[in-house]
Parts: C-alpha cells; sequence; structure tokens
C-alpha cells in the first residue's frame, strides 16, 4: 500500500510518479481493482447505515402519525361534544329568552295591577277621609246644637250677625213691628239703624216669652219668626263657615307626648274605636241641682225646642233592656269640656282638617254656657 491517502472519487488511473515506474500494468490494475472493491465496500456500509436511518425514521413517522390521528380522533369527539354543548346552549338561551319574555309580560301586568290598585286605594282614601271628616262635623254639628240648646245665646256679636242677615233682605221695608226678648231690644234697635237707616219705621215690642234670639217681624205682606232652634242652627253654621272653610292659624300643640301618640297609633284601629266607643256609652253625665235650676226654662220654651223625632219617637216597652246611645249621651252634654269628652278621639281625617275642628273646640269653650 502506498503511503498517500485514499480518495474515493479521485480517478483510477490516479497514481503517484514512482508507483507508475516501478509497478507494471497488472499490478497496477491489481491495485485499482482492490481500491474499487474497498471503495464499493464502504458505499454498501454507508449505505446499510443510510437505510437503518432511513427505517428508524420511518417508524418514528409512523408514530407519530399514529399518535397524531388519536390526537385528531380525540380532537373530533372534543368538537362533537363542543357542538352538542353548543346545541344546548342555544335551547336553554331561546328558553331563557320566552321566559324573559313572560316574565315581563308578567311585570307589565302587575304594574298595570298595582297602579290600578294604587288608584282604587287613593280614591278609597280619600272617599274615607271624606267620610270621616263629614262624620265628625255631623259630630260638631250636633253637639254644638245640643250644648246650645242647653243654654241660653250670650255672645251679641253672634246674635248681632244674624239679626243683621235678616234685616239686610230688601223685602224689609216700610212700617214694621219686631217682637224680641227684652235683652234684644236695644241690639235689633243698633242693627236696624245700622242696615236700614230712615228706610223703614220700626216698633220694637219687647216679649219675655221670646228666648234670646229668637224675634218675630210683622210687615204689612208678610210675616217672619225666628225660633231658638233656627238660631242655634245659624250659629252652628257661622262657626263652620268661619273655622272649617276661611281656616284659622293653630293656637298651640297638643299637650300629648310623642309617646303617647305612638302608643295610640300603634293600637288597630277597630279595637282603640270599640273601646272609645264604650267609654263614650258608659259615660254618664248628670248635672248638679244648680246646672239643672239653671238650665230649666219654660215649659212652653222646651216644648217648642223640642226636635220632631223625640216628638214622635215611641217610647220604650217596659220588659226590654235601656241600652245608652251616643245620641243620648249628646244630649247629656252640659259643657265645652264634656263636648271634648263625647267626640271619639279617633278620627281618620287630614290633620289640617283636625286642626279646625280643634278650633271650634276652644272657641265653643269661649262661649259662656258652663254651669
Amino acid at each position: 500500500m502506498t503511503s498517500y491517502d485514499f480518495e474515493p472519487f479521485a480517478p483510477i488511473d490516479f497514481l503517484g510518479p514512482k508507483e507508475e515506474k516501478e509497478l507494471s500494468e497488472e499490478e497496477k490494475l491489481k491495485i485499482r481493482l482492490k481500491q474499487l472493491e474497498d471503495f464499493v465496500e464502504k458505499q454498501r456500509q454507508e449505505i446499510e447505515q443510510l437505510k437503518q436511518q432511513l427505517e428508524q425514521t420511518k417508524k418514528a413517522y409512523q408514530m407519530r402519525v399514529k399518535t397524531l390521528e388519536n390526537e385528531k380522533q380525540l380532537l373530533l369527539e372534543e368538537v362533537k361534544k363542543l357542538k352538542q354543548e353548543n346545541e344546548n346552549l342555544k335551547q336553554n338561551l331561546q328558553q331563557l329568552n320566552q321566559i324573559l319574555a313572560q316574565a315581563m309580560a308578567e311585570k307589565q301586568k302587575i304594574e298595570k295591577s298595582i297602579k290600578s290598585l294604587a288608584g282604587q286605594f287613593s280614591q278609597t282614601i280619600q272617599f274615607l277621609e271624606k267620610r270621616w271628616f263629614s262624620l265628625a262635623e255631623r259630630i260638631i254639628v250636633d253637639v254644638l246644637k245640643e250644648v246650645l240648646k242647653k243654654d241660653e245665646l250670650h255672645r251679641e256679636e253672634d246674635l248681632k250677625k244674624i239679626f243683621r242677615s235678616v234685616f239686610m233682605e230688601k223685602l224689609i221695608e216700610g212700617e214694621i213691628t219686631v217682637r224680641a226678648n227684652p235683652q234684644d231690644v236695644e241690639l235689633i234697635k243698633d242693627v236696624l239703624q245700622e242696615v236700614k237707616g230712615d228706610l223703614v219705621k220700626f216698633e220694637l215690642v219687647p216679649d219675655p216669652q221670646k228666648a234670646r234670639g229668637e224675634f218675630e217681624i210683622e210687615t204689612e205682606n208678610f210675616f217672619i219668626e225666628r225660633n231658638y232652634d233656627e238660631i242655634v242652627e245659624e250659629i252652628v253654621h257661622e262657626f263652620l263657615n268661619r273655622y272649617l272653610h276661611e281656616g284659622i292659624p293653630p293656637e298651640g300643640e297638643e299637650n300629648e307626648k310623642p309617646s303617647e301618640i305612638e302608643e295610640k297609633e300603634e293600637k288597630p284601629f277597630k279595637e282603640q274605636d270599640k273601646e272609645e266607643t264604650t267609654k263614650v256609652e258608659e259615660q254618664e253625665i248628670k248635672p248638679s241641682k244648680v246646672e239643672q235650676k239653671k238650665f230649666e226654662q219654660p215649659k212652653e220654651v222646651k216644648e217648642k225646642r223640642l226636635p220632631i223625632e223625640e216628638q214622635e219617637k215611641p217610647s220604650p216597652e217596659k220588659g226590654s233592656e235601656e241600652k245608652t246611645q251616643p245620641q243620648e249621651v249628646l244630649k247629656k252634654v252640659t259643657s265645652a269640656q264634656e263636648l271634648k269628652k263625647a267626640i271619639p278621639k279617633k278620627v281618620d281625617i287630614p290633620k289640617k282638617e283636625m286642626e279646625k275642628i280643634k278650633q271650634i273646640l276652644s272657641k265653643v269653650e269661649s262661649l259662656k254656657i258652663e254651669p
């Protein structure tokens, strides 16, 4: 073997200059052949190695393909599940939309019902307020009538207004004759001079049978009589017009403590109304002998002032039990203090109107009717 390196792709006839001269042609061919055999063997070995590498790469790729196919299958199954879940979510969303639409429709119905109920409730409250106020007004009117009927009229200011309203009529002219209580003669004279002046010629006849406020007017064409009941009616309506409709400023706050007011408001309406009604029915007001004498009036006047309902009312049977009614309690009222006790405290009416009613009660106390 020569000392130079073998180059597999070198030309076959490539030899060093010394070998070419020393070797024969046959030896040269043998050497070349040996070189070729070695080259071929090396190429075969390299090919075998490449085949092995290729086989290994093939197996690796096959394993990879198999793994990818498994992953693909899993992904397909996952996609299928997601599609099913998506479909279920769509159905659920559709159902929820339907439920939401129904809920909105129900909400609108409920809102309409609430508005309708609120309107009805408001109307009911207004109706009840008017009803209670009317009831309170009737109670006050009845109580004032009973109180005023039990005593003579003392406020000349109210009597003067009543006389003035009568004598201001245009029909009253010429010569007239007026019969009245002796205490009212001067008052009527002043009113006639103030209202009519020289338009009428009047004759005042004192009549002791007339109560204060009662009078008779005689003219050439007609006759006017005002009895005690009519005077009381006019005074009561004068109170109502003055204090309920015109309004007056509050004179002071109630002496009740806030805790007492809260305790009253916490009680149920029916129970408190029942308790206070029972108290009013059980309350008996018995005037003393001095009071009876003071309020005692002539028999003719008493009969004249007796209401028609009481005159026609049949007497109760002997076997029947007597029950105290609110009307009977009102008949026993003889003063403004008892007037307050006779009126129920629990009346659901507006605050402003209640203040006006309280002012009426305070004004009633100013009338000199207490014994």
